[in-house]
């Protein structure tokens, strides 16, 4: 399994962005709720899938503890979208 990142393989990046994504369509804006344990993935998957940077709130949520609300435009509102865009039309 090659590394795309050198903390992380790509199979782990994809599940970690698969776990966020908007299971409907993937290149929408992101919103949700991810465990502390699990945040650094998540960002970097959010980075690597979309070209978009992450918002981060920490959130202390009852039964569960500190986690974050993560939220991105996602593909479709990033620099990703748009240099596609502009490759299709050259």
């Amino acid at each position: 399994m090659s590394n795309v990142n050198p903390r992380w393989t790509y199979a782990e990046l994809r599940e970690a962005f698969n776990s966020v994504r908007n299971p409907e369509y993937w290149q929408g804006p992101i919103r949700a709720i991810v465990e502390s344990d699990k945040i650094a993935v998540i960002i970097e998957a959010i980075a690597y899938f979309t070209g978009e940077a992450t918002s981060v709130r920490m959130a202390l949520i009852p039964n569960r503890g500190l986690c974050y609300l993560v939220e991105s435009v996602g593909f479709d509102g990033g620099p990703a979208k748009f240099l596609t865009q502009t490759k299709e039309t050259e």
